[in-house]
């Protein structure tokens, strides 16, 4: 049976709400509340009542224009109103694939350790510094000219016109040459647990990414992802996982 209608309208802008998120839309946007408003169109439709008043009033923020009473219109209206960034990434269409990493404060610089004390976290009686794509600056530990150093993470804040507002790319676009533009540099970003959907997972060595370096700016580092395998899709309800260094989960 097919979901119901409005509830299959959240599911679709629940994932556009995160991905806009991501890419740093405003909270107070009021494209990140369709989800919740489709939610209760099905739970009034469901009791009789009227269902899309809220909806329009949503619409009416976002366009400026009277909105229309067919739902399936109304859809579409808030469809032409999203604009994303163009660039052909992950993020458009799935939540990120990695929004944490963690490394033990022992692997790490004390110089940098000082630096970051609000990130240092315990782990079974292990002290740890968590690099996570919410904190502000979003940071990441990265092997890069032959020694550790803490870089930006991604293009969240739009500092670089050319560069895509996300903090992670497909390695597929990487092999077919679609960042040859920026002369990326591959890196490693090490750590021992990454982080997606509220999992906390064990890795070997670290994750795979792309440093690019602006033309005035500092370097910026990309996760590389790619499809989930089975196991990773089960345990974190992902269906992209980053590219690991040295393993396959």
């Amino acid at each position: 049976m097919p979901m119901p209608y409005f509830l299959a309208r959240a599911r679709e802008w629940r994932a556009v709400a995160e991905t806009l998120r991501d890419a740093g839309q405003s909270p107070g946007d009021p494209l990140l509340s369709v989800w919740r408003e489709a939610a209760w169109c099905h739970l009034l439709e469901g009791r009789g009542l009227p269902a899309v008043a809220h909806l329009r009033r949503v619409v009416h923020a976002l366009t400026g224009e009277s909105p229309p009473e067919d739902p399936a219109v109304l859809f579409d209206c808030l469809r032409a109103a999203v604009r994303f960034p163009p660039f052909p990434e992950p993020l458009r269409r799935n939540p990120a694939v990695c929004t944490a990493v963690a490394l033990p404060v022992s692997e790490l610089p004390e110089v940098v350790v000082s630096t970051l004390a609000d990130r240092v976290h315990d782990r079974g009686g292990e002290r740890e510094v968590r690099f996570d794509w919410r904190n502000r600056p979003a940071l990441l530990p990265v092997w890069w000219e032959g020694k550790l150093q803490v870089l930006r993470w991604g293009n969240r804040d739009h500092a670089d016109r050319k560069l895509p507002p996300t903090g992670w790319t497909w390695q597929a676009s990487v092999e077919a040459g679609k960042w040859a533009g920026v002369k990326p540099v591959p890196v490693e970003v090490p750590a021992r647990y990454a982080f997606m959907n509220g999992v906390w997972y064990k890795v070997m060595r670290g994750v795979k990414g792309l440093a690019v370096v602006p033309p005035a700016g500092e370097p910026v580092v990309y996760l590389l992802c790619e499809p989930s395998t089975r196991y990773y899709r089960v345990m974190t309800r992902a269906e992209w996982m980053p590219v690991l260094v040295g393993e396959v989960i």
